[in-house]
C-alpha cells in the first residue's frame, strides 16, 4: 500500500478486532462509552495509547433518548418496518409517515452531556482525536409527534426535518441543531 499512497495510513477498527497496528501510522478505533462498562472504558484504550502511535477514536456517540448512555452503539431497533418501507415507496411515500415501535423519551440534554463526558475522558486519557458519530441521519426524521420521531433513536448532532421543512438556526438547511451540536462546538472552541 505504501508504494501507491505516501501519506499517513490508518484504519477504523471495531473494538473486538485484532489489528496489527505495526503497519499503520495512526491507530483508529470505534469506541463507545456506556454505563455498564464505565469502570473499564479507559482501560481498554491503554494498550493502544502505550503503543507510542497517535490514537484516534474514529467513532463515538449517543442517541437522543433517555437510556442512550446504557446501550452504546447498539440502541434497540425502534422503527416500525412496515411504515418505513411504505414511506420509501414512490406512490405511498407521501401518504405514510414512518412510525416508532415504542415512544421513547427524547433527551437532548443526556445526549449532549454524554458526548461532553466522553470527550473529556478521551482528552484526559491522551487520545489525539475523536470523531462524533454522526452529523446527520437524514432518514431518521424528527417529528414533533413522538410516535413519528425517528430522530429520538438517532446519533446525529442535528435533527432532520421531513418534507422540505427548514430549520430556524440555519434557514437554508432541512435540519436544526440539537443541544449536542452546540455542546461539541463550544467544547472545541475552548480547546
Amino acid at each position: 500500500m505504501r508504494e501507491e499512497f505516501h501519506g499517513l495510513v490508518s484504519y477504523a477498527s471495531l473494538p473486538f478486532e485484532q489489528v496489527d497496528w505495526d503497519v499503520f501510522d495512526i491507530i483508529g478505533v470505534n469506541h463507545y462509552w456506556r454505563e455498564p462498562v464505565k469502570d473499564r472504558y479507559l482501560q481498554t484504550l491503554e494498550p493502544l495509547l502505550d503503543s507510542g502511535k497517535p490514537v484516534v477514536i474514529t467513532e463515538f456517540g449517543f442517541c437522543t433518548c433517555t437510556g442512550a448512555d446504557q446501550f452504546g452503539p447498539m440502541p434497540p431497533d425502534n422503527i416500525d418496518p412496515a411504515s418505513y418501507v411504505l414511506h420509501m415507496l414512490p406512490l405511498t411515500g407521501r401518504l405514510v409517515r414512518p412510525r416508532v415501535k415504542a415512544v421513547q423519551e427524547r433527551n437532548e440534554d443526556l445526549q449532549a452531556a454524554s458526548l461532553l463526558r466522553q470527550l473529556e475522558l478521551l482528552d484526559s486519557a491522551g487520545v489525539d482525536g475523536a470523531f462524533a458519530y454522526t452529523f446527520t441521519a437524514p432518514l431518521m426524521l424528527h417529528g414533533d409527534d413522538p410516535e413519528h420521531d425517528l430522530d429520538a433513536n438517532s446519533f446525529s448532532l442535528v435533527k432532520p426535518y421531513p418534507g422540505g421543512k427548514r430549520g430556524t438556526t440555519y434557514p437554508d438547511m432541512a435540519w436544526e441543531p440539537k443541544e449536542s451540536f452546540t455542546a461539541i462546538a463550544d467544547y472545541y472552541a475552548t480547546q
